[in-house]
């Protein structure tokens, strides 16, 4: 080390060795400078201690790691007034700072172990340095992406079948046995096996078609079986409308249907909607990938490339069709027209061989427009997705969007007749049906709603007010309402409020709302208000699977009696808000406010298995009722809260006349009580024949007016006398959507069930997949046997 010291008139210069434990040796030269013959006189100054560093010097991190290297750093005879790091060597990197003694980086991807050396120096108030170095052994870790195949097996093929995987790779089979897709894919991806385009002839079934993968997949089976020779399939136009079989003529309802053509317009069979074409009837074809605006859209040979071409030549008031090939991609919304009269209407649908709906790309634009005058329309089978909306696609921008369709009917104009029936509409806002004055005969049949969300506005997967004559009907609503589960009660990024629901209808006028899938709503599956009158709903046979609140009805609207003729009957309610997607504990079944001769009966009200929920129950009645039933429900095995009512009955003068027999109500592990009130006196309510049975202590089993009373005195205040308090002998009350998916093979997860369910299309429909089907299953579970 060399040390320099500055004397007045002098330099000094030091060389100093050490060897082993020798003494110092000192050669001093000093010159004088100075006047006269006089000696100098040498003055002794005190040598400066430069900064003592002490670092760890050697790290060892693999690639793409987040290091800090830290210095402790300090001066015995003054202060340290500058810190610096450096890199000296290897693959650079960005310090996050040089100047400060902490500093941190990331390491960088190496393709062989690799060595970064840092100096750290630090400088004190007399300018001495000191500096010390790190080195950083970065490690290669070669992140190898594990992928798995995927694959199965064949039989009963007789042609040619082409199966999609993730409607991304399509495999084109032609023989019976093993079949393995090219795309491999990632560790807890999901997947979708479907059939894209089916043998001639023949249908075929997949089963094990969904899942996450955690390994390689073979069990995927695909049966193929021979369609009868029917009009559909035999190549020859039956009916001679110029149409041919089900990939061409909307008269099919399906591959193996025997009857073509001959049945009036919006007749139903096997649940489909038929059309035959009018006399004058224009048909447009469309193809993203076989098309040319430059062709006359006439025939499947010569189509259009857009929709938009072909909107522009299709006739106002008249019954022209377009139709869209299935399996192609289009990025446009759709336009429509008027048709001429409910028979004959407007329609825009699809055509080919393909079962895949025709892909409409839409962004942040509307799915379907509408303008505010408009009859007479028919929208079947076509996909509409906001594909800007959604974050795991590859072209997502952000959360501006549109409506799935907007039915809006001004004033003085019409605005009726209107159905959209196997379409799918995805992450949207929301669809709509309103208007200056109610749109009338709307029908909404057999669609998918899903993912539909907003960051700054309520949203819903369906909303209308005011509509007349309203069917929505064997839909499959899933996570609508919302994104992502609230973090802090805003719609900030999609996520849930309490003000987003799967559906949502305002002073209806005439519903039919029945066999339709309510899963993961944001909140509700079904919200009713009534800022006028709601009268003649029917809601019936309904499945709602993981929704906070399964049917809230009034409660917005301070007004008696704003709901009048209502049936809510043979639903299924499960997995009472075991999502949480706002964050809440809530698991609701039925909330109920301003009834009038309304019937509540026949429904199933089953548990949540999410321990976080514990504010459950299956019916909560406000006072402002009259001539309401409660007849034939069962309630069973509802967890939560065990000082709270399965049954919450709030009572004062307004509320007449209500009924509640026959309904079994029992909590044989959870030890609720069975039926609670705020009020002592019971006389505007009747109770007959009900089963109660709760494993809770007999005192307890329900409360009137924060009292807790037993089954004695229940009856003794009730006058209940034909009750019984023995649990039922239910001949499976294990039932559940997992034990119906394992009944049927596949996946015995509610998730894989909501994967199954959403496969549904007219060109693959599977019964056990209605909810019909679904619910009656689950309900014979809870007969009483022998």
């Amino acid at each position: 080390m060399s040390l320099f010291t500055k004397l007045p008139n002098l330099f000094v210069f030091y060389r100093i060795e050490q060897y082993m434990s020798h003494v110092l040796a000192v050669m001093l030269f000093v010159f004088l400078i100075g006047c006269g013959g006089g000696s100098a006189d040498i003055k002794k100054q005190e040598i400066n201690q430069a900064p003592i560093i002490i670092v760890t010097t050697s790290f060892d991190v693999n690639e793409n790691d987040n290091l800090s290297l830290s210095a402790q750093i300090s001066d015995q005879d003054g202060q340290v007034t500058n810190i610096n790091w450096q890199q000296l060597s290897g693959v650079g990197v960005a310090l996050s700072t040089t100047s400060e003694a902490t500093t941190s980086f990331l390491a960088p991807e190496v393709e062989t172990d690799s060595q970064l050396v840092f100096e750290v120096t630090a400088t004190d108030n007399d300018g001495d340095i000191s500096s010390a170095q790190v080195t950083v052994n970065v490690q290669d870790v070669t992140t190898s992406i594990q992928t798995f195949t995927i694959g199965g097996n064949i039989s009963g093929l007789n042609g040619l079948v082409e199966v999609s995987l993730n409607s991304e790779e399509q495999l084109s089979i032609s023989q019976n046995g093993e079949f393995v897709f090219t795309t491999e894919l990632e560790l807890n991806q999901d997947y979708l096996i479907t059939i894209a385009i089916p043998p001639p002839g023949q249908n075929c079934e997949v089963s094990n078609a969904s899942g996450i993968i955690i390994n390689n997949i073979s069990n995927v089976m695909v049966n193929c079986t021979d369609t009868l020779i029917a009009q559909c399939n035999d190549g020859i136009d039956n009916d001679l409308d110029g149409l041919v079989d089900w990939s061409g003529d909307l008269g099919c309802s399906s591959q193996g249907d025997n009857s073509e053509g001959g049945k009036e317009n919006h007749t139903l069979e096997s649940g489909w909607s038929l059309f035959e074409p009018s006399q004058d009837t224009i048909i447009y074809y469309v193809s993203s990938s076989e098309g040319d605006d430059l062709n006359d859209g006439l025939s499947p040979n010569e189509p259009f490339q857009t929709y938009s071409m072909a909107i522009s030549q299709a006739r106002d008031n008249h019954p022209d069709w377009i139709l869209l090939k299935r399996g192609d991609e289009f990025e446009e919304s759709i336009q429509v027209n008027s048709g001429r009269s409910s028979e004959e209407p407007f329609l825009v649908s699809s055509y080919g061989d393909s079962i895949q709906r025709p892909l409409l790309k839409v962004g942040s634009n509307d799915g379907v427009i509408f303008d505010s005058a408009f009859a007479y329309i028919a929208i079947i089978g076509l996909d509409f997705y906001a594909h800007t909306r959604n974050p795991q696609d590859t072209d997502y921008i952000d959360s501006s969007g549109g409506y799935g369709f907007r039915i809006w009917r001004a004033e003085g104009l019409a605005g009726n007749d209107v159905l959209i029936e196997n379409c799918a509409f995805r992450y949207f806002v929301v669809s709509v049906s309103q208007g200056q004055v109610a749109p009338e005969n709307i029908s909404i049949r057999r669609n998918i709603f899903e993912y539909n969300y907003s960051s700054n506005s309520h949203s819903q997967g369906i909303f209308s007010r005011g509509t007349v004559n309203f069917v929505f009907e064997e839909n499959i609503m899933d996570h609508n309402g919302w994104l992502i589960q609230s973090f802090d009660d805003q719609q900030t990024e999609g996520q849930a409020t309490k003000f987003n629901h799967n559906t949502y209808f305002n002073s209806i006028d005439g519903l039919v709302y029945q066999g339709n899938a309510l899963m993961r709503g944001a909140s509700m599956g079904s919200k009713f208000t009534a800022e006028t009158q709601a009268s003649n709903l029917m809601i019936e046979n309904n499945l709602y699977l993981d929704n906070e609140i399964g049917v809230g009805m009034g409660q917005n609207y301070d007004h008696a009696y704003r709901f009048d003729g209502i049936s809510i009957s043979g639903n299924l309610f499960t997995h009472l808000g075991q999502s949480r997607p706002t964050d809440r504990s809530l698991g609701w079944a039925v909330q109920l406010d301003g009834l009038a001769d309304s019937d509540i009966h026949e429904n199933l009200i089953l548990s949540s298995s999410n321990e976080l929920v514990q504010n459950t129950f299956a019916f909560e009645l406000f006072p402002t009722m009259r001539n309401v039933d409660l007849d034939r429900n069962v309630v069973h095995g509802i967890a939560g809260s065990n000082n709270r009512g399965l049954i919450r009955l709030y009572g004062d003068a307004s509320q007449q006349n209500i009924s509640l027999s026959n309904n079994r109500i029992t909590s044989p592990i959870n030890q609720r009580v069975l039926i609670e009130t705020d009020e002592s006196s019971l006389f505007n309510f009747n109770f007959s024949a009900n089963h109660y049975f709760s494993n809770r202590a007999e005192e307890s089993w329900f409360e009137l007016a924060n009292v807790d009373i037993d089954y004695t005195s229940w009856i003794s205040q009730t006058g209940e006398q034909t009750a019984s308090n023995l649990m039922p002998n239910y001949c499976d009350d294990s039932r559940t959507i997992e034990s119906y998916q394992e009944s049927l093979g596949a996946e015995p997860s509610k998730e894989g069930f909501i994967s199954n369910i959403k496969q549904q299309g007219k060109f693959h429909w599977r019964t056990e997949y209605e909810v019909n089907t679904v619910n009656q299953w689950i309900k014979d579970g809870f007969t009483i046997c022998p």
